[in-house]
Parts: C-alpha cells; sequence; structure tokens
C-alpha cells in the first residue's frame, strides 16, 4: 500500500451496494438444547424429557417447526429470575449443584448438612425478592423486555 495522509483525495475503484439484516438467534431443536445441557452439566438423561415437557406444560415455550420458541410467560420469567435471582439461574451454578447433588447420590456429600448450608444461604434470595416492591419488579421485567413489548428499541447484546 502506498502511504496516505490527511487530506489526500483518494478514487473509488468499486462500490458493491449489499444490504445486511440481522437475524435472530438460533433457536434449539429438542435434541440440540439437550446436547447444550450435557455440555453445561446441567440434568442428567433421565431429567431432559421432563424439563423439555415443563418447558412447554407451563407455557415458557412451544415446539415450532422442530424449534424451541420462548413465549411471553417465559421471556417473563426469565427476565425476573435473572434479574433477582442471577447466581441461582447461570449455568455455573445449576451445573454446580449437579455436581453436589451427584456427591449426595454416591455418599460422598451429607445431605442434611448440604441442604441447610444451601437453604441458609438461598433462603434470605429469596425472602429478598419477596419483600421487593411489586411494582419495582414490574418495571424491571418491563425494562428487560422493552425491545419485545416496544419495537423499535434495541435488543439486548
Amino acid at each position: 500500500l502506498e502511504s496516505v495522509t490527511a487530506g489526500d483525495e483518494l478514487c473509488l475503484v468499486r462500490a458493491q451496494p449489499s444490504q445486511h439484516f440481522t437475524a435472530p438467534p438460533p433457536r434449539y431443536s429438542e435434541g440440540g438444547l439437550v446436547k447444550r445441557l450435557e455440555q453445561l452439566g446441567i440434568g442428567r438423561p433421565s431429567t431432559y424429557a421432563v424439563i423439555l415437557k415443563l418447558l412447554q406444560d407451563r407455557g415458557y415455550a412451544e415446539l415450532v417447526s422442530r424449534s424451541l420458541r420462548p413465549l411471553p410467560l417465559g421471556q417473563m420469567l426469565t427476565a425476573l429470575l435473572t434479574s433477582q435471582l442471577e447466581r441461582y439461574v447461570g449455568y455455573e451454578y445449576t451445573a454446580s449443584l449437579e455436581a453436589k447433588l451427584d456427591a449426595i447420590s454416591a455418599s460422598d456429600l451429607d445431605s442434611a448438612a448440604f441442604l441447610s448450608e444451601w437453604w441458609a444461604e438461598f433462603h434470605p434470595a429469596v425472602d429478598e425478592v419477596m419483600q421487593a416492591d411489586t411494582q419495582a419488579l414490574r418495571e424491571t421485567v418491563v425494562e428487560s423486555l422493552a425491545w419485545l413489548l416496544f419495537p423499535g428499541e434495541e435488543a439486548p447484546a
């Protein structure tokens, strides 16, 4: 390349008009979701069918053309849980909890001691959400879903 300095005139050699639209994130098929849960260390083969059934039965997601699509209830619940109890719905926490439950199954961890420790940590977090102002919680959910509720707003990154 020749050196270019400020103020130099440049010649346009070629312009290619093109248009690019952003695509929504790909959706999981049931098999794809199971594979992802396995990668994250969440769930067990005996629980995957139950997880998929509950997502649909409770109205959190629906199966459309073999893809799981989130429904408004699922999106609102996700917004609420991630804003108020983020630690407890994270992949790492869930996988860690699964590992501890496996240790209990293998008799490597005392279930009563584990539950006592877990409850002592979890209960105050839930109590805090239960004591929160309902209107503030609603506003948090609306802010999280503004892109969905109000077309023209930017979707989260």
